[in-house]
């Protein structure tokens, strides 16, 4: 597989967002492809340019010129809105752009590590989605991509509160949340996605294997001690 990763690489004005979450993510990303035998291109993209059109123009060029394989995933890491992400697409028109944009490379994973970009029933995940449906123009289900996004705010790729869209075997678009807040393994995931590399692995694996990783890790002596001192450490409660 190869995969392409676009980051944000500039700071937001008085944040450490880009240097303490974005940059470094895309590069343990890029070391968990390379360990499972993959290729991949990292990157950066000005995500704080006030020329919307001129950071759009930056990540068309970015991948248009410097990928000379075909694309299985495409990773975003940068902020997001129920209405957007970073790279300057916003609403219906600029989730048509993106989706025509990477429909046009057909990958199998499309994988927005971006904030809210999954929050309710309409949203920029999902008419991202339907733009990526209408350029794949498939009839069977299995060639249809599919997109992971958040519906909260939170770390990047620590964020548990994920969102997959896919087609079914109807052709009709679904969407499904790997673990709400009310399970009860939720934060023995949301552990898991701090500590270790199943918070790249995820999306390309089925909801039924990664509820074995979880189940299996939940069943480990001590684990909920660990996962509660963790989140005492960094949520405070």
């Amino acid at each position: 597989m190869h995969h392409i990763i676009l980051h944000q690489s500039k700071n937001k004005r008085f944040k450490k967002d880009a240097t303490h979450v974005f940059i470094p993510e895309s590069r343990k990303l890029e070391t968990f492809i390379k360990e499972r035998g993959d290729t991949s291109e990292n990157h950066a993209t000005n995500g704080n340019q006030w020329d919307k059109d001129a950071i759009k123009a930056d990540l068309f060029d970015s991948v248009l010129l410097r990928s000379t394989d075909s694309i299985d995933a495409v990773h975003f890491l940068c902020h997001g809105w129920k209405t957007g992400i970073q790279f300057g697409f916003k609403r219906r028109s600029g989730a048509r752009i993106l989706g025509g944009f990477i429909g046009s490379f057909r990958p199998k994973y499309v994988n927005l590590y971006a904030c809210l970009t999954g929050k309710e029933s309409d949203n920029f995940a999902l008419w991202t989605y339907e733009r990526l449906k209408e350029c794949y123009g498939s009839s069977v289900f299995d060639d249809y991509p599919r997109l992971m996004c958040h519906t909260t705010r939170g770390h990047a790729t620590g964020n548990p509160n994920v969102k997959t869209y896919f087609t079914d075997e109807n052709g009709k678009t679904q969407s499904c949340m790997v673990y709400t807040r009310t399970h009860k393994l939720f934060w023995i995931w949301w552990y898991l996605l701090r500590t270790t590399d199943l918070c790249f692995e995820f999306p390309f694996i089925t909801k039924e294997q990664i509820s074995e990783i979880v189940t299996e890790a939940s069943e480990q002596t001590g684990i909920w001690q660990k996962m509660r001192k963790l989140r005492k450490k960094l949520l405070g409660f």
